[in-house]
């Protein structure tokens, strides 16, 4: 039975008035002669002429290697070397899933002919290279990529690496190669805006992982080693996609866990961990206002926020995407708290903690202000839609605040920002986003409707200020 995915069943399908039991059970497209492509494709040959009241017309039966999938086609030796070397300079501090020799692996599986190794080795080089050239590619720097069109070519690759996906038969004891390639369809629709289809590959990659660790397949150091860290870039990507579209989670912690490994070159893959790793189920049931979560006082969010404010290690040096990503995360979990408390009735007007305060997104604007202040826009826009997503929900919290709460006399002990330098802030914010993946085609718009909306806002004229009255971080 082949696995079947959200493409597959939007598509149209056309039917003839009389086709075998098995397209019309399954309503695919068939064809008048017995036995159909479909099926012969499928080797499943003999059930297709078993179909009653069928007019059969008598062909051979293919042999195993005619009826098998076809792999797909392994992009091109200059494209798989790109590829290789961006997503090791740019995805590789973040997401540790693959290694150099781990690829050379691959390339040399996919130019055995008619085996699933090959399939599997060639679906998976065309994930990676259409995620580099979706997300991970400089726009700036296309004269360098083997394609004039990265994007368009990304997303041909990813098409073809779908398709080989979908035909897959489900296993009980999934290669690590199928795990991977779940994981890179997912990012790769996300990369998309595919949210719809991102889940589906995110909830089949930790599927596959769950049935992989159940049964072990003798691996190699390597494939343990890269098994161990999927999990955590799992668990990562799972949260973050649970706590923006309010979804269940799959993957949990447990005595038992082998923590990420603590080396300097993945510093930032084990503190990415650290930061979704104190979000257990506690946390999603009251976020996801189950009805079966046990009520959490005010303290278990406190607990929570201060191992995310623990997770980060100030004495790590750390790669520039790396201190990106990280400490926009710990930002974006902050407000999430924040949220929370806001929903819970835990804040107050005046207290001397200020992220019990109602102006408290203020203080995380001015940080983040601060922390990004240094970094290029490259080094965050590698990490794609995610990275801007998170910025938008910071700057409508800001919005939110400056339009109801008044901005002076926070009550907290420390300098909050005034209005001025909080409009500031927000501009900045603003102008980030528009740099980054889908910030002008789509998060701008939505910033200027929630200004809009918010028609209260105190010393803020219809609209923000213009382009040249902000800092261009892209200048830094």
């Amino acid at each position: 039975m082949q696995r079947s995915s959200p493409e597959n069943k939007g598509a149209k399908r056309s039917q003839v008035s009389r086709a075998c039991s098995r397209c019309k059970k399954h309503r695919r497209k068939c064809s008048d002669f017995r036995p159909c492509r479909r099926c012969l494709d499928q080797g499943l040959g003999e059930e297709c002429l078993a179909s009653p009241g069928l007019v059969h017309i008598n062909a051979p039966l293919p042999t195993s290697d005619e009826s098998a999938e076809q792999p797909p086609d392994v992009p091109s030796a200059a494209i798989i070397d790109f590829c290789a070397d961006h997503f090791f300079e740019r995805l590789f501090p973040t997401i540790p899933i693959i290694t150099p020799d781990y690829v050379l692996g691959l390339r040399e599986a996919a130019r055995t002919e008619n085996s699933t190794s090959s399939t599997e080795a060639r679906s998976l080089l065309s994930a990676i290279c259409a995620l580099v050239l979706l997300q991970a590619q400089d726009p700036d720097q296309t004269s360098a990529s083997p394609t004039s069109q990265p994007a368009a070519s990304g997303e041909e690759i990813l098409k073809r690496a779908t398709q080989s996906f979908g035909g897959k038969s489900p296993t009980a004891s999934p290669s690590l190669e199928q795990v991977l390639l779940a994981f890179f369809l997912y990012a790769c629709h996300a990369a998309l805006l595919r949210h719809s289809l991102a889940f589906f590959y995110l909830r089949d990659a930790t599927t596959l992982w769950h049935l992989r660790d159940a049964h072990p397949h003798g691996d190699s150091y390597l494939h343990s080693a890269l098994h161990r860290r999927l999990f955590w870039v799992l668990l990562v990507s799972e949260r973050s996609h649970a706590i923006r579209y309010r979804r269940s989670i799959t993957l949990l912690v447990d005595p038992g866990t082998e923590p990420p490994e603590n080396i300097a070159l993945l510093a930032g893959y084990s503190s990415l961990a650290a930061l979704f790793r104190p979000l257990n189920t506690s946390f999603f049931g009251l976020l996801n206002r189950e009805e079966s979560s046990p009520h959490s006082p005010p303290e278990f969010l406190a607990n929570t926020e201060d191992l995310v404010n623990a997770a980060l290690d100030t004495t790590v040096p750390l790669h520039d995407t790396q201190r990106a990503n990280l400490r926009i995360t710990q930002l974006w979990l902050r407000i999430v708290l924040w949220q929370m408390r806001l929903r819970a009735g835990y804040l107050k007007q005046e207290s001397t903690c200020e992220n019990l305060t109602y102006a408290y997104p203020l203080r995380i604007a001015r940080e983040l202000v601060i922390a990004t202040n240094d970094l290029t826009v490259t080094s965050m826009s590698v990490h794609g839609v995610g990275l801007t997503e998170k910025l938008f929900d910071i700057a409508v919290a800001v919005i939110d605040v400056l339009a109801r709460v008044p901005v002076a006399g926070s009550g907290s002990g420390t300098a909050s920002p005034d209005a001025g330098e909080a409009h500031r802030d927000l501009g900045y914010l603003r102008g980030l986003i528009r740099k980054l993946p889908s910030g002008q085609s789509v998060y701008d718009e939505l910033l200027e409707r929630q200004i809009e909306t918010c028609t209260s806002m105190p010393g803020l004229p219809a609209g923000m200020p213009a382009s040249n009255d902000m800092q261009d971080p892209s200048k830094h």
